[in-house]
């Protein structure tokens, strides 16, 4: 399987058919049996530089309870060289405004997902 650089990539398939293997091990998160795999040009299992510009959002994300979401928003903006000003452009555009003042645990499923997209 190939993805190019700009390409959205769905997996479609029923329970048990590997969706969430493939992504594990495409991440480095899990090594594969057999075969082999880059991303960006190196294997994730050993360099995890690998994963730099990739984003993936599982179905339940796992975000911490207890933080606000702007908070780790700009938390993960500035890892990224953002801004506060960055931060409210995506809690405009994830359609989070109102919620950005909430922790995580007061989010609905949606608004955990809308969260993680931002």
């Amino acid at each position: 399987m190939d993805v190019l650089r700009g390409e959205i990539v769905g997996l479609l398939g029923p329970n048990g058919a590997g969706k969430t293997t493939l992504i594990k091990v495409s991440l480095g998160l899990m090594r594969g049996d057999s075969g082999s795999v880059l991303l960006n040009g190196l294997d994730p299992y050993v360099d995890p530089r690998a994963r730099v510009g990739v984003s993936v959002i599982f179905e339940r994300p796992s975000l911490p309870d207890s933080i606000r979401v702007k908070d780790l928003l700009y938390h993960v903006a500035r890892m990224y060289g953002g801004s506060y000003d960055d931060v409210r452009r995506v809690i405009k555009l994830a359609g989070l405004g109102g919620h950005e003042f909430k922790t995580f645990s007061e989010l609905s499923a949606g608004l955990k997902q809308r969260a993680a997209i931002a």
